[in-house]
C-alpha cells in the first residue's frame, strides 16, 4: 500500500488501512498488537529505504517484537501459550517494564529483556 501510493501516509493511517483490509484468516487470528508492530516496522523500513524488502523465511535470523504487557506469568501471551515451556540460562526479570523480543538465529531462540542502565561518568582525561 505504501509503495503503491504517490504520497506518503503516516504509520497510524497505514495501520488502519491494513487492519480494515481483507486479511487472510491466519493473520486475523494473531493478536492485534503483533499485527500492529509488524505494520509499524514495515512503515519504518519503507520510510528509511524506498527499496526495503521482506526478509526471506530462509533468513538465518528472525525477530518477533512484543510490548511490555505481552510477557506475563513467565511467558509471552500466556492466554494462548499455556503449554509453552522454555529453559532460561539467566534469570528473567518479573515484571518486565519494557518491550521484549524473541530472536531465532541459526536454529536457536534468544529472548531479549531490556533493563535500565544508570550512566556513570568517569574522571579519566584523554
Amino acid at each position: 500500500m505504501q509503495r503503491q501510493s504517490t504520497t506518503r501516509i503516516g504509520k497510524l493511517k497505514l495501520r488502519n488501512l491494513v487492519m480494515q483490509s481483507d486479511l487472510p484468516q491466519w493473520v486475523k487470528e494473531t493478536p492485534c498488537q503483533i499485527r500492529q508492530n509488524a505494520i509499524f516496522d514495515a512503515h519504518q523500513a519503507i520510510s528509511a529505504s524506498g527499496d526495503a524488502q521482506f526478509r526471506s523465511i530462509r533468513d538465518p535470523r528472525q525477530t518477533i517484537k512484543f510490548n511490555n504487557s505481552n510477557f506475563t506469568k513467565g511467558t509471552w501471551y500466556s492466554k494462548f501459550t499455556k503449554t509453552l515451556k522454555f529453559k532460561a540460562s539467566e534469570p528473567i526479570p518479573e515484571p518486565c517494564d519494557y518491550g521484549t523480543q524473541l530472536t531465532y538465529r541459526r536454529g536457536k531462540w534468544f529472548a531479549v529483556f531490556p533493563e535500565p542502565v544508570i550512566k556513570s561518568h568517569t574522571s579519566s582525561k584523554k
